[in-house]
């Protein structure tokens, strides 16, 4: 459990607590892990943090755990939005859709295609 910061499981605790009438069952902190599913107890006994254990509350999890860096990546040409979509999304009116898309293709952040009636816009 060396792999483990108490200062981010207390944190944790401290925020848990304050929601439940029972905050004493906070007080074994081996217990309340193995109990979410961040520490599971070995064969001969001793208590090892999982995966999840060490992205929560490890110092520097991106350090021990490769999988735990994200890229993200925007592929431009294939978001889109159309009028019925948008207008669905704002819960206003079709005219209103189009008019603040038409605004939005006016001042550079959007590309419209296609006729009004089937028109997809994507970004700029």
């Amino acid at each position: 459990m060396e792999d483990i910061d108490p200062e981010k499981v207390k944190v944790h605790l401290a925020q848990r607590s304050a929601n439940t009438r029972q905050a004493s069952r906070f007080k074994d902190t081996e217990r309340v892990l193995l109990g979410m599913s961040c520490a599971v107890a070995t064969s001969c006994g001793m208590i090892v943090p999982t995966n999840a254990g060490l992205l929560f509350f490890r110092y520097t999890p991106q350090d021990h755990i490769l999988q735990s860096d994200v890229t993200c990546v925007l592929f431009r040409e294939t978001v889109f939005i159309t009028n019925s979509i948008y207008r669905q999304l704002a819960n206003i009116p079709d005219r209103t859709a189009h008019r603040d898309l038409e605004t939005l293709v006016e001042r550079g952040r959007l590309k419209g295609e296609g006729q009004r009636a089937a028109r997809r816009y994507v970004l700029a």
